[in-house]
């Protein structure tokens, strides 16, 4: 009986944990080229700090500072050699989890840690690094792309029903097309967001502080790739519990594709709480330690097409262009360091 006790735990504490090495199990999508200078090439990119817990992500993650993570799952579908798990400028530790692929770093100083009490909770990967990696060059574009998006034209037809729902519907036959919004909390609504497969849509957030909670967001016509939620002014995100389906993905995708698309917060500290992203996270900084906070950023089934209005650097989509710094030249081959025994 005690036996029988102590295995009915043991599957009990798996099912509460297997988050952490589990992943959006209808997406097939895998990642086998990545450009450390392509911002869509990352799952999330944080500009300073990120305290991330019960977190899957599956591409690249990119933490310009420090990063602490506790029961992880990072780069799930990365394949090959160019695809890091983990970008880290400054320091990384890291408590029960896995990072599947190698770890990259501008410096041999990074500071790579494992909780070791009362055991080693996870393998360190091999850290790989590439000294001419500026890291700068991605924070300072982003925070400069967010403010190009956001003089974006608006052409979007906005309705919203005596539920407070909102249908946002491109029109026209521009590729890029945006849309203002003043509202600083969507939640409990749904969000209905339609469009061509072709087209380009910005959502401009004009608050400082905005809440998306508890909210569905439902998609017709437009590719996951296509779809951009620009905060350029918001210095606090607050994001949980979004749920939705896309009209281009029904027989690819296993359960709900939550947010969509590709959200630039770059001064914004992001809070997330049992929160699904299919695309990107790129934000100042970034806490999902609340708790059993549970937190997926997944590959977009059309991952590897990049959107043309999220290219660091040389934005071509057709809005006034930001200073950004000159493009490092390419890295030489990374050193290899082998992971402590």
């Amino acid at each position: 009986m005690k036996k029988l006790f102590c295995l009915s735990l043991l599957v009990v504490f798996c099912a509460l944990n297997v988050f952490a090495v589990s992943s959006f199990a209808g997406n097939t999508t895998v990642q086998t080229n990545c450009d450390l200078y392509r911002l869509t090439d990352y799952s999330v990119f944080v500009r300073n700090n990120a305290q991330v817990q019960s977190s899957d992500f599956e591409g690249m993650t990119a933490v310009v500072n420090q990063l602490h993570a506790r029961n992880f799952a990072f780069g799930e579908k990365l394949r090959g050699n160019t695809c890091p798990s983990l970008v880290i400028g400054n320091s990384f530790y890291g408590a029960s989890g896995k990072a599947y692929q190698f770890i990259t770093s501008p410096t041999r100083q990074v500071r790579l840690n494992v909780e070791r009490n009362p055991y080693p909770s996870f393998s360190l990967p091999n850290l790989k690094v590439q000294p001419n990696l500026d890291l700068n060059y991605v924070s300072n574009g982003l925070l400069n792309l967010s403010q190009n998006l956001a003089q974006a034209e608006t052409r979007t037809v906005t309705r919203q029903d005596s539920f407070g729902n909102l249908y946002l519907t491109v029109t026209g036959n521009q590729t890029l097309n945006s849309i203002f919004i003043s509202d600083a909390d969507l939640s409990n609504r749904e969000i209905i967001l339609s469009g061509r497969a072709d087209q380009i849509l910005v959502l401009n957030f004009t608050s400082q502080s905005v809440a998306i909670q508890y909210a569905k967001i439902n998609v017709i016509g437009l590719k996951i790739r296509n779809i951009i939620w620009n905060f350029p002014n918001t210095f606090e995100l607050r994001l949980g519990n979004v749920g939705g389906a896309n009209s281009n993905y029904l027989d690819k995708q296993d359960g709900s594709a939550g947010l969509q698309g590709y959200v630039v917060a770059p001064v914004a500290l992001v809070t997330a709480v049992d929160m699904k992203i299919t695309g990107g996270l790129y934000a100042d900084s970034i806490e999902t330690t609340f708790g059993r906070a549970t937190v997926q950023v997944n590959l977009p089934p059309d991952a590897g097409h990049e959107n043309p209005c999220l290219q660091i650097g040389n934005p071509q989509c057709g809005v006034g262009a930001q200073p950004t710094p000159v493009k490092p030249q390419p890295t030489p081959p990374p050193a290899v360091i082998p992971k402590p025994r």
